[in-house]
């Protein structure tokens, strides 16, 4: 799968990628960015409070079934294009450090 410039990757680092999971069905269309945390050996949306896991990398539709999907778990990351669900960029950017996903702010 051929990555889509939309300025959520870095160009200048090469992310590492999994397909191995799935999201959880019920987790309805999620769009690329989507940050993911890990939940009963399947993908859910996150939320404040959770440990992140990886971000979607393309759209997927969950809505009534568990939907295969690619995910990065490791690079650098344009902030502004990830979902954080209900929390912030604040909140996640340490603890999405300690699992090898980096962010940063354009032009900072």
């Amino acid at each position: 799968m051929a990555d889509r410039i939309d300025g959520l990757v870095n160009g200048s680092q090469n992310p590492e990628t999994d397909n191995r999971l799935v999201v959880a069905s019920g987790e309805g269309e999620l769009k690329r960015g989507q940050l993911l945390k890990l939940d009963g050996g399947k993908l859910k949306k996150i939320a404040t409070g959770d440990t992140p896991h990886s971000i979607l990398r393309a759209d997927v539709d969950a809505t009534s079934a568990d939907a295969p999907c690619s995910y990065y778990i490791k690079g650098a990351f344009n902030e502004s294009f990830i979902d954080y669900g209900d929390g912030t960029a604040d909140e996640f950017r340490e603890k999405l450090r300690a699992v090898g996903i980096n962010t940063f702010e354009p032009n900072k």
